[in-house]
């Protein structure tokens, strides 16, 4: 038997997982009782959102990536893993990330024809994009193994290395990649409301007064204030490639270039 790498078993997940996230995976969360849609995206508070909505909608979750110890990217490992943390789960309780987690999911096409509020929560481009570095990447301090996100990419990389990399991926990771891919349908907006990461909390108030979701609990807690300004881990070569890569995020939510 012809034995598959890791490294190409890893990369044929991640672009077979985020081609399904963009043509038709059953991702967005609906609530039929309350009649909304969350359009989800990664580094944007996606987990905190999800934890409040479970919370609201009365489903046992637990919280996804907090407490699980890091370990060496083998496929045997993984599974090992895996299968550790099923016996560890109590049955009724499932990761709110989970695709079993009890959510009423939808594709882009359902989400665009719905009559149902529809919101998404959006960020600085270049600000995500270091958040992502940092988070998956760099930090030496996390919980869990992020390598199988990047493929390749050492974490001894600085900002600027991981960001050209990324730029020129052909199907870039949905932690960094175009945030509009995700609700934009036929060229048309599918959200009624898209709230900024820059003002979340008021933001998040207008929705969760609406639809009696309560407060976001604190996850994910962002380290920007140590790393210092996001312009600052930009040159001008890596501005004027980031500049193209996010053109449509920028025009579309109004964020500046750099």
């Amino acid at each position: 038997m012809k034995k598959v790498s890791n490294e190409w078993w890893w990369a044929t997940q991640n672009k077979w997982m985020y081609r399904r996230r963009l043509y038709g995976e059953r991702m967005y969360i609906a609530s039929l009782e309350r009649e909304f849609i969350y359009i989800p995206v990664s580094k944007v508070a996606n987990t905190a959102i999800k934890v409040a909505i479970a919370d609201a909608l009365g489903f046992p979750r637990r919280v996804a990536g907090f407490g699980y110890p890091v370990v060496p990217r083998t496929v045997a490992n993984q599974v090992a893993f895996l299968k550790r943390r099923v016996q560890r789960r109590d049955p009724p309780q499932f990761q709110v990330h989970s695709k079993h987690f009890g959510w009423q999911l939808l594709t882009l096409p359902q989400v665009a024809q719905s009559r149902f509020f529809r919101f998404a929560f959006v960020r600085n481009p270049f600000e995500r994009l270091v958040s992502c570095y940092y988070n998956k990447v760099a930090n030496q301090h996390r919980q869990r193994d992020y390598s199988s996100y990047f493929v390749g990419v050492p974490t001894t990389w600085s900002f600027g290395e991981f960001a050209r990399w990324a730029l020129a991926q052909a199907v870039p990771d949905h932690h960094y990649g175009l945030q509009s891919r995700y609700m934009v349908h036929n060229g048309k907006l599918c959200a009624d409301f898209v709230g900024r990461y820059e003002s979340l909390e008021a933001d998040w108030a207008k929705v969760a007064g609406r639809f009696e979701l309560g407060v976001l609990p604190s996850m994910n807690v962002s380290t920007r204030a140590l790393r210092g300004p996001y312009q600052s881990l930009f040159d001008p070569e890596l501005r004027m490639l980031a500049n193209e890569f996010y053109r449509e995020d920028l025009d579309r939510f109004g964020y500046d270039p750099l």
